[in-house]
């Protein structure tokens, strides 16, 4: 009987010791996968403040042009609106338009 008992503690003796090996094994992936997770949320979260400041920076140059396109186009509006005083004013007076009145010569 003791024999039996011998074999049967040397046995699971073996299984525990590969059940350590296992979880020890385990463990290790697990970490590993743990430091992978955390690299990738630190490039996420690079990207995301990356993506963010271009956004900002894009959004400050539209909002850039679109001020100028507003100050051409009322600097256009401006001259427009003084082009057609200054025809209105001039309105009644002839200006004789490029070679009006003026006969080339024959030649000889």
């Amino acid at each position: 009987m003791a024999i039996q008992y011998q074999t049967e503690l040397e046995r699971e003796r073996g299984s525990h010791q590969q059940a350590s090996g296992e979880v020890e094994r385990l463990q290790a992936l697990l970490a590993a996968a743990q430091r992978e997770v955390s690299d990738l949320q630190d490039k996420l979260a690079t990207t995301e403040r990356n993506y963010s400041a271009q956004l900002t920076m894009m959004t400050e140059h539209i909002f850039s042009l679109n001020t100028q396109i507003q100050t051409q186009q009322q600097e256009l509006e401006r001259r427009q609106a003084a082009r057609t005083a200054s025809g209105a004013l001039g309105a009644g007076v002839s200006t004789p338009t490029r070679g009006a009145g003026v006969r080339p010569s024959k030649p000889g």
